[in-house]
């Protein structure tokens, strides 16, 4: 009898110990989820305008990109890489200006245009003494603006890429301004992104 009884209770034991294991691996999506958010992202109008906007062909645009850092803890946003459509649009590098620091003290912020990649690099570079540190802390945002021409066919799609002082890189990613248009990795939904129409994780804001 006692042997019965020993019996019936591992079968009960082990039934328990199946059931936690099953809620523990339900709970544990979520928790990824949770712990793939990004930290930084950005957010971007044409003409002062937010999207939805359909670019014209040929025309001039002045473009700015609002970056966010979310949640970067004690990393701050040293590098913004905005990619072009393509190499037939035109920047105006006349106009093609740095933002003022957020913390002047440690730097400033300098800016590039690569024509053979169609990629205007903004880059923080610090004093002696910070040599490394970024501008962008977390709970901050800065914007930066260029002037350009679209190509012929108004073509969407602006690739960013923002890299932090610890080595934190989110992107490369797409920002479309008509947000209509598919992501490139998913041919039947909306590029989403928070407070913008990016798929990066994070916040437009």
């Amino acid at each position: 009898m006692f042997k019965k009884f020993l019996l019936i209770a591992l079968m009960l034991f082990g039934m328990a110990a199946f059931a936690y294991a099953q809620t523990d691996d339900d709970a544990s999506p979520a928790a990824d989820d949770d712990a793939s958010a990004e930290p930084f992202s950005l957010t971007g109008t044409a003409n002062g305008t937010s999207p939805p906007v359909v670019l014209q062909a040929s025309t001039v645009y002045a473009f700015a990109f609002d970056v966010f850092n979310t949640g970067g803890g004690t990393e701050a946003i040293k590098q913004v890489d905005i990619t072009l459509p393509n190499a037939s649009y035109s920047v105006d590098q006349t106009k093609l200006k740095a933002p003022a620091a957020k913390h002047a003290d440690r730097g400033a912020w300098t800016v590039t245009y690569a024509s053979d990649t169609a990629t205007i690099t903004w880059l923080f570079q610090g004093t002696v003494s910070s040599a490394e540190l970024g501008d962008i802390e977390q709970g901050e945002d800065l914007v930066f603006p260029f002037s350009a021409t679209t190509d012929a066919a108004a073509t969407d799609g602006f690739t960013w890429t923002l890299t932090g002082d610890a080595g934190t890189v989110v992107g490369p990613d797409v920002f479309y301004f008509n947000n209509s248009q598919p992501s490139p990795d998913d041919d039947e939904s909306p590029v989403p992104h928070p407070g913008s129409n990016s798929s990066s994780g994070g916040c437009g804001c």
